[in-house]
Order: structure tokens, then sequence, then C-alpha cells
């Protein structure tokens, strides 16, 4: 428990010296008044309104920021943060993704890749209780990240601009664009009527658990999941509700075995097995979790020709 600190609050001084911070708030607030009348008077009312709404390509880029890779060893798909904290991160994606066989037995090696290029084990895999449902939560230890605008009560319609987000065939950062195509309806077990949207924006192995966007405001309206085999223009997504309807107990939390030695490959020949908890950070490389092997981190952090990385930094 924090104790109150003795003596005079901070910007309370001898003499009324608090004075100087209500004169620097009302010129604060006269630059602000004076800012938004010159916008005004300049662009006029619509003219301001365009300047505070996000461009398309914001909208794109705020889509791809949130977008995530996962992989084991026996699959790879996408994900999308849809929540951050000074913790932890939450994603969601595609039970087939974390738990290909659909037994629950899930994958071993489970890693999570951002756009960033940082990797994560995940903390914890759960998935619902019921077994048609093709969702999946994932916990990974990112802490204060940018996650999807989600408006549980958004209704998507016909022909609404949509993008789908994720990384076909390991392509990571892929967005493909299409329209709502139609808005369907599932009947799962224990009585819930999933909203399914389909879409003819494309859809491909590895897309699953990526999110559909709205072009329109950004917000993330469900998760892509799967497409009819030899068509093009038929995929479909589960609509963000479904999550929200799905009661939040009694979800079965997968195993996450991970390989607990690092191969390092020297120029000699010789290959050292390291810990992981030693090898996470080797000097100018990185433990690549994905891979089990020491790897140069400069290119994955996008750092200039002959720069190291020490973390995320470059040096």
């Amino acid at each position: 428990m924090a104790r109150k600190k003795e003596g005079k609050d901070i910007g309370e001084t001898k003499g009324g010296g608090t004075n100087i911070w209500k004169w620097l708030f009302i010129g604060g607030v006269i630059l602000a008044i004076a800012a938004a009348a010159w916008l005004f008077l300049t662009f006029g009312f619509f003219g301001v309104l365009l300047l505070l709404i996000p461009s398309e390509e914001q909208l794109v880029e705020n889509a791809l920021d949130v977008t995530v890779i996962i992989e084991n060893d026996y699959a790879a798909g996408s994900g999308v943060i849809i929540g951050s904290d000074d913790e932890e991160s939450w994603i969601l994606t595609n039970r087939h993704v974390v738990d290909p066989d659909l037994d629950g037995s899930g994958a071993p090696n489970q890693v999570v890749t951002l756009r960033s290029g940082r990797t994560y084990f995940p903390t914890q895999i759960l998935i619902p209780p019921y077994e048609n449902v093709d969702l999946a939560y994932v916990a990974i230890p990112a802490k204060n990240v940018k996650y999807a605008g989600i408006d549980y009560n958004y209704e998507p319609v016909q022909r609404e601009r949509v993008i789908a987000v994720g990384a076909p065939l390991g392509l990571e950062s892929t967005v493909t664009e299409g329209i709502v195509s139609a808005i369907r309806y599932e009947t799962l077990p224990g009585g819930y009527e999933a909203e399914i949207i389909q879409t003819d924006a494309a859809i491909n192995p590895g897309n699953s658990g990526g999110g559909l966007f709205s072009l329109e405001n950004g917000n993330l309206l469900g998760i892509n999941t799967f497409k009819y085999a030899g068509t093009e223009g038929l995929g479909f997504a589960y609509s963000i509700k479904l999550y929200d309807d799905l009661p939040k107990k009694n979800w079965r939390e997968l195993t996450n075995e991970m390989k607990e030695e690092c191969r390092i490959y020297w120029d000699d020949g010789e290959i050292e097995k390291v810990p992981f908890e030693d090898c996470s950070l080797y000097g100018p490389y990185w433990c690549n979790p994905a891979t089990s092997e020491v790897e140069e981190r400069a290119d994955i952090c996008g750092c200039p020709p002959g720069y190291q990385v020490y973390g995320t930094t470059c040096i």
C-alpha cells in the first residue's frame, strides 16, 4: 500500500505558484479553440470531418498491425489481437490452427509472431466447450500492443467493402479485398445461432484465423475460417459476435509443449545445444522458437546493413 508523502503536493509553492498551471491551462484552451476555428474557416464543416476520419490506407495499416502469424509443428495460420494490457495480449484465431486434429491434443511448439517480428510462446490456449465451434483464444506475454477495434452491435451489410488479412501459404501481411456477399446463419451445439459472413475476398490456406475487416470503419467483423474447395470467391468468416455470445466458462486449455533446447551451428561444424532460457538473446543473434536455431536478428528487426540488434534496438 503506497504511503502518502509528507510535505507539499507537487505544484504547490509558496505565494500561490499554482496560478502558473492555471494560466497555462487557459492558454492551452484558447490555442485549441483558435486551431479549431482556423480548421473550420479553412476547410468547412465537412472538410474538418474528413480530416478526422482515418483514410483507407490507415485502416489497412491498422488491420495489418493487429494480425499475427501462429505456427506449430503441424500447421500454420493467422490470428487477430483483440485486447492488450500491461501484462499480456489476447488473440482470437481458429481452433484448427492451434488444434489441427480437432481432438483437444493441440500441437507442439506453438509460436506467435507479431507484425514487428517479435515472437512469443503462448501462455494459454483455450478452445470452446463445443466441438463444432472453430474458434480459439490465445494469450501471449506481449504488453500494451495495438489491438483490433470491435463493435459487437455493428451489423455488416451486403456489398460492404471488406479486407481479409493473414498469411496465406506463409506469405505474411497479405491483404485481399472484396465485399460482404451475404450474411448466413448456422445453428451450433448449445443452440447458438452463429452469424457467418460470406465474402468474395480471397481466402486461402494460412488465412485461417485472420481477420475480416470493414473498410467502412476498420472494425473487425469476423474470423476467416474456410472456403469451398475448388472454388474462388466463396470464403466464409465467423462473425465476431459469436465470440461475444459464447459463454466464457468451461473453455478447455490446450497443452503447449515447447522444445527445451536451441541449436547453434558454429563455423567449425560443431552443433551446440543450449537451453532456451540461456539463448533467447545470444549477442547479435536470437533463438528463433519457430526453428529452434540461432539466427541473426538484424534482418528480422529491419535494421540497416552492418547493424546488430540488442533486444529490438539497432546498435
